[in-house]
């Protein structure tokens, strides 16, 4: 009987690889028509899978939800930015105890959005309402860290009541830290 079963997970196998090479072809093909009508390509993950990323059921227990957030989204650094419905469901899959946060079903990606968009240091909400990891994007990494640390010239007056150049750092505290 187990010569069976690994013939036919062998079998499997070779239909997986199949699959994976014509998700890749469907890919490139949708690249050559961003190209043909001036469009930005939307795949550079183009490589065959040597095996698809299966997510232990215990992966994501006992971590909280930005560290699981963070870990599924740099497994998938390959596929890009997603929405938080599928990071919440990787999660569940995963093994997440959603009770442990007390986060109800119906809130879920609601609550884990909101989570990720308050560490801003490590993910990023693209216009699309999908997020990714900052680190994927060097260029906004770069513009955040510039923006935090500009300084502007204020006039104040000091005890005597003359006025001297003060420098003031800009607070772009909103959504920075938990």
């Amino acid at each position: 009987m187990s010569d069976a079963i690994n013939a036919a997970i062998s079998v499997l196998r070779h239909q997986l690889q199949e699959q994976l090479q014509e998700v890749v072809e469907t890919k490139k093909t949708i690249n050559s028509l961003c190209r043909r009508t001036g469009q930005e390509i939307m795949f550079t993950d183009l490589d065959t899978p040597s095996s698809v990323g299966v997510t232990r059921s215990d992966q994501y227990y006992g971590k909280s939800p930005t560290v699981a957030a963070r870990e599924y989204l740099d497994s998938r650094k390959g596929s890009g930015a997603c929405k938080a419905d599928e990071i919440v469901n990787a999660l569940e899959q995963g093994g997440f105890d959603f009770d442990s946060v007390g986060w109800k079903p119906s809130d879920r990606p609601r609550s884990l959005a909101i989570s990720m968009s308050k560490n801003s240091a490590i993910f990023h909400r693209l216009p699309n309402g999908t997020f990714g990891l900052i680190a994927w994007y060097p260029d906004v990494a770069e513009k955040r860290k510039s923006e935090k640390g500009t300084e502007k010239t204020q006039e104040k007056p000091n005890s005597n009541g003359e006025t001297k150049a003060v420098a003031a750092v800009e607070s772009k505290a909103v959504d920075e830290e938990i």
